[in-house]
């Protein structure tokens, strides 16, 4: 029987054994919570060290040089070097900036945030959703989301780390408060001025959220196709911090 490789669509294998890859028939998925908790740590235990083996160390070159500084486990930073000067030129930074420039004057030198257009132009229930759909993305690349940080934010990581990522989710809040509803008769029709107090939904939050995370809280399978990680990884971990308070609630 020949050995498998793990895909999206596999059970977790077995890969402390020491025979190598579980067979097909062998693959057992977990069946109470700490088998569950101990295959996702084996998982992060994967993708933290080969993180830290081969991308912390540039990562870090590369911050270190973007802030003007020299890297930190560099020879001007040792006592060898303590009397010598410490100059940095930055041009790291400078490139950063000039790439900067050109970006924001190629995406937002128009006053309109996007340019939609229908496929069929003779088509008027086409034009007319396309319109719509203009003003909705504007709105909210506009008012409820930060497009243009956003849009710069994830240029410079990729100059200063390579990779860039966004979690992208939909914000919507609500809670219970007292109103004042009027009153029905039974045919369904208000009655003037009579009010009863009800609970009624109010919405607090209904909107789009793209949120920047830093490359370092996201982790993959070391042996995924490096042109489409989050693709032909078997697993993602997003790390996300949070406070205590955050927790406990």
């Amino acid at each position: 029987m020949s050995k498998t490789q793990p895909t999206d669509t596999d059970v977790p294998l077995n890969y402390d054994s020491d025979e190598g890859l579980a067979t097909i028939e062998e693959i057992e998925a977990p069946d109470t919570d700490q088998e569950w908790v101990d295959f996702a740590l084996a998982n992060f235990t994967s993708g933290k060290t080969y993180m830290d083996a081969a991308l912390t160390s540039q990562w870090e070159r590369n911050a270190d040089h973007f802030n003007n500084r020299h890297y930190r486990r560099s020879a001007y930073n040792s006592k060898m070097y303590r009397g010598r000067s410490r100059l940095f030129r930055p041009l790291s930074r400078s490139a950063e900036r000039s790439g900067s420039s050109k970006l924001a004057a190629a995406l937002f030198s128009n006053r309109d945030v996007v340019d939609t257009q229908p496929e069929n132009q003779s088509d008027d229930m086409q034009l007319a959703a396309s319109r719509v759909m203009k003003q909705v993305l504007d709105y909210r690349l506009d008012k409820t989301i930060p497009w243009y940080l956003t849009v710069m934010g994830a240029w410079q990581d990729t100059r200063v780390y390579g990779p860039c990522a966004t979690y992208t989710w939909w914000d919507y809040q609500e809670m219970e408060v007292d109103a004042d509803v009027p009153v029905k008769d039974i045919e369904g029709n208000v009655i003037k001025g009579r009010f009863k107090k009800e609970k009624v939904t109010k919405v607090l939050k209904d909107e789009p959220v793209i949120e920047m995370m830093p490359p370092e809280n996201i982790l993959f399978d070391p042996q995924c196709d490096w042109r489409d990680p989050v693709g032909t990884s078997p697993y993602m971990i997003r790390l996300v911090p949070m406070h205590v308070s955050e927790i406990q609630e």
